[in-house]
């Protein structure tokens, strides 16, 4: 599921699914959003606000391993204003992705 997307309101009410796709050969994440941000400040809260909506659980070794896989993609573009064409995709573009698999702590040492 979406980390971004609001927890369901009754506890028993399961989330959204997302559902890995194929397209032209690359592999994509249908159901997640796409979320611009302006400043380092507002990509920091997006990450907190999602960090808290990760599962997690108790093991004998990690008190809150990670239940959820995290991906964060940040793709930076030019900023408009000169010599910038936002439909000019020749331009440079970066892009990085930052990936927190779930908890991977060894399951005879934890009893995960």
């Amino acid at each position: 599921y979406d980390l971004l997307d609001q927890p369901p309101s009754a506890k028993n009410e399961p989330r959204k699914q997302c559902k890995l796709k194929e397209h032209n050969g690359r592999i994509h994440v249908k159901g997640l959003r796409q979320l611009q941000v302006r400043s380092v400040e507002e990509a920091l809260q997006l990450v907190r606000y999602g960090a808290k909506h990760r599962q997690v659980a108790e093991t004998l070794i990690n008190a809150v391993s990670s239940r959820s896989h995290c991906v964060v993609n940040i793709t930076l573009v030019p900023k408009e204003g000169s010599d910038t064409n936002p439909n000019d995709f020749s331009q440079v573009y970066s892009k990085l992705a930052i990936v927190d698999l779930a908890g991977s702590e060894r399951a005879l040492k934890t009893r995960a």
